[in-house]
């Protein structure tokens, strides 16, 4: 490299200022200064392309004259004199001579086309830049689907990007905007590729013909028009996030799909119904969405319409995600044999999903599950709603896919829907009415269909009822021999009705459900003519903390044909626990169901009395909760008996150790102590000479009310002799700071 060289005048005529030799080696001159320095006035062996002897000088802004060639690489088309460098901003206007980058890779800092001006990119060479700006009427010319543009920064494009199947790479280390320019003819990018750790967000609409792979960070639609593909077998790939929120409209084209990677993210999220945003198909046919082991979808008040194949497939490993659950979250329009395919482990509850049918053309199921969780679908509505519109790997009495809504209407001379499950028509006002349903088993025999309701108006009244159910809910019930059942304050009563085979309801007209003022009617659907069942004869059921843990215990006087039963539980915040004391709400009703703790077998028949005892290990202690318990016939049928509360008492304001009772006492008594603070605690049984008969506790305890029972025997399970003895309670608190010792005496007579 030769610095800073001046050249004073041209040598005229045939001479040259600089004449070099064919070789293979580079002549540069930096920062060249004189009246002709620059010029054509150099006798380069390799003319036109001029490369052999180079000009460069130092500048923040090179402009193309084009005066020798076409070349990107001649310093001598460029003013100042030089080759654009990383660090260099550039731009071209309309000249007589168009740029083309076809001997090298080019870099540089940010570039402007003016109107008319055309860059070309050939042979699969790349263009590095940070940022891109094309004026109205400026064209970047891609002719090689080798060629890659890495775009550091931001993209703008009022004029023609012919893609050439070429490559364009978001690779900069902040946030990144495609501003203008993305959708049209020649300005639709072939495969957009995003490696930046941040963001790319859209700031207009955009076109992408073949790939969008986000690799890394977010791609964020931005509540613009994102539309894809132009072929069957066109991918949108994400490995980072590919965001939607509201407004955003991701469109696929047909046979194309979205495909999550492990590690990446769909996260489609609105916050309005009005405005939720949406991933629908490009002008017709249908798209699949594939979430892969380790990958998430985070949808909620989203809508995915004309989906194909399976729909959204959740394979094993992957994940909804559990903040979202799929929450008032559209399906509609859709075909083949899903909308939502799930093959995964989790335990979801989703709240108000909907499942819309386009006329003559749905899916197979509304859900097909086949992985190991559950996931139940609460206050769902729609026109494929309820589960006949399933394919569950778990159906019966209790499956993997569970559907569920509490819905409270007015119904006062008209119709209403609950659920697109349930139908009341009345001619008078009923007030508020509350439904929920299940979908499971209650005791008819010799069975009903898995599902059940319960009603409760406000006023009483007449009205005619329809209640729809699905084919693969008939567990050998005869369809035509259909009839509602209700039970009220303990008896079941036989409705009768009209089956319509075809639509799948059963109906009863004319006014021909009679409803009383705040009673709640229980109504299943069975083919029944008798009601044969036997429940379980349930006398007591309470619930206590007991040492720590959660202990339940119910006795029943007899019991026929009960196989096992279910324990249920669900958690209460304090406001919910009032509101369902004073009658505002209903247990059964909260926001989402019961989830099975544990179940017991049962006594099969019999007349005699039968105690049952269950500890909720996963319970804690310090939490509101609603327990149910379920008896589960050898039919499989299930009646749920009423709810009881546990409502921890406050935390013991001192250390105390309690008289025990029975006193004196034979074989056995209870001591009772209780803990303010988590402590080490041992209790000791002495006898009248102060020698240790029995260590009853030893060990770490949690705040509480404990109780212990000794069966007056001693370390080795011997009994003791009649006679006094003294139980004693030694503490210290588990921060050290305190220290508690009581004994109290105790008589036991044999």
């Amino acid at each position: 490299m030769i610095n800073n060289t001046g050249f004073i005048t041209n040598p005229g005529g045939g001479a040259f200022n600089v004449t070099k030799t064919l070789s293979s080696d580079t002549l540069g001159f930096e920062n060249a200064s004189g009246n002709f320095a620059g010029d054509a006035y150099d006798n380069d062996p390799l003319e036109p392309a001029g490369n052999l002897i180079q000009w460069a000088s130092t500048a923040s802004l090179r402009i193309w004259t084009g005066q020798q060639n076409t070349n990107w690489h001649n310093a001598q088309n460029w003013s100042p004199l030089g080759i654009p460098s990383p660090s260099e901003d550039v731009m071209i206007s309309d000249v007589a001579n168009d740029p083309i980058i076809s001997v090298d890779h080019a870099g540089i800092r940010n570039i402007t086309l003016n109107g008319g001006a055309v860059l070309t990119i050939q042979n699969g060479y790349d263009l590095d830049v940070n940022g891109y700006y094309l004026n109205s009427n400026a064209t970047v010319n891609i002719n090689s689907a080798n060629t890659t543009i890495n775009v550091a920064g931001n993209w703008t494009n009022n004029g023609s990007f012919i893609h050439g199947q070429g490559t364009v790479v978001f690779d900069g280390t902040d946030l990144q905007d495609i501003i203008s320019g993305g959708t049209g003819t020649n300005r639709s990018f072939y495969n957009l590729i995003t490696t930046n750790p941040d963001t790319v967000r859209l700031q207009q609409g955009l076109d992408v013909d073949w790939l969008l792979s986000v690799n890394s960070g977010v791609f964020d639609v931005n509540g613009q028009n994102l539309l894809f593909g132009s072929s069957t077998g066109n991918q949108v790939s994400v490995s980072g996030i590919l965001h939607m929120d509201d407004s955003s409209v991701l469109q696929m084209f047909n046979g194309s799909e979205v495909v999550v990677n492990s590690g990446g993210g769909l996260r489609i999220v609105g916050t309005s119904p009005a405005t939720r945003p949406v991933i629908s198909r490009l002008n017709s046919g249908n798209y699949n969405i594939r979430v892969l082991n380790g990958a998430t979808l985070d949808a909620s008040t989203a809508i995915f319409e004309y989906t194909g194949g399976n729909g959204i497939l959740i394979e094993n490993g992957a994940t909804i995600d559990p903040a979202s659950n799929l929450d008032q979250t559209l399906f509609r329009y859709g075909s083949g044999n899903a909308y939502l395919t799930l093959s995964n482990s989790q335990s979801l509850v989703s709240e108000g999903i909907q499942f819309e049918a386009n006329a003559g053309s749905e899916p197979v199921n509304n859900i097909v599950y086949n992985g190991s969780g559950s996931i139940t679908f609460s206050n769902y509505t729609g026109t494929l709603s309820g589960v006949n519109f399933e394919s569950d790997n778990g159906s019966g009495t209790r499956g993997n896919v569970r559907w569920y809504f509490t819905q409270s209407e007015i119904v006062n001379n008209g119709s209403q829907t609950f659920g697109n499950d349930a139908v009341l028509s009345s001619a008078v006002n009923l007030g508020l009415v509350n439904v929920v349903l299940e979908d499971r088993f209650l005791p008819i025999a010799p069975a009903s269909v898995a599902r059940f309701y319960t009603i409760t108006p406000t006023n009483s009244g007449t009205s005619d009822l329809r209640l729809y159910y699905g084919d693969v809910e008939l567990q050998g019930e005869v369809e035509a021999e259909l009839k509602i059942w209700l039970r009220r304050e303990g008896s079941w009563v036989n409705l009768a009705g009209t089956v319509n085979t075809v639509q799948n309801y059963i109906e009863l007209g004319s006014g021909g459900y009679a409803l009383v003022s705040g009673v709640t009617d229980t109504v299943v659907i069975s083919d029944a003519n008798d009601d044969t069942s036997l429940p379980v004869e349930l006398v007591s059921f309470t619930v206590l903390i007991q040492n720590g843990q959660v202990l339940l215990e119910w006795q029943t006087a007899s019991e026929i044909d009960n196989a096992y039963w279910l324990v249920d539980r669900k958690e209460l915040t304090e406001q919910e626990y009032e509101q369902v004391i004073s009658g505002e709400i209903k247990v059964e009703g909260t926001f989402y169901p019961f989830q099975n703790v544990g179940n017991l077998p049962g006594q099969g028949s019999t007349n005699s009395q039968t105690n049952y005892r269950f500890v909720d290990q996963s319970a804690s202690i310090s939490s509101i909760y609603a327990y149910r318990l379920a008896d589960i016939s050898v039919y499989g049928q299930i009646y749920y008996h009423p709810v009881i509360f546990l409502v921890p008492e406050a935390v013991p304001q001192d250390f105390s150790l309690s008289q025990n009772y029975p006193n004196p006492f034979n074989p056995e008594t209870l001591i009772e102590y209780q803990l303010p603070v988590e402590s080490r605690v041992s209790l000791r049984i002495f006898n009248i000479l102060g020698q240790e008969v029995k260590l009853l506790l030893q060990g770490d305890v949690p705040a509480g009310y404990y109780e212990i029972r000794w069966d007056g025997t001693n370390q080795k399970q011997q009994p003791v002799a009649s006679g006094t003895y003294i139980y004693q309670l030694s503490i210290q608190s588990a921060d050290g700071k305190n220290n508690f010792t009581q004994s109290r005496r105790m008589i036991l007579m044999r």
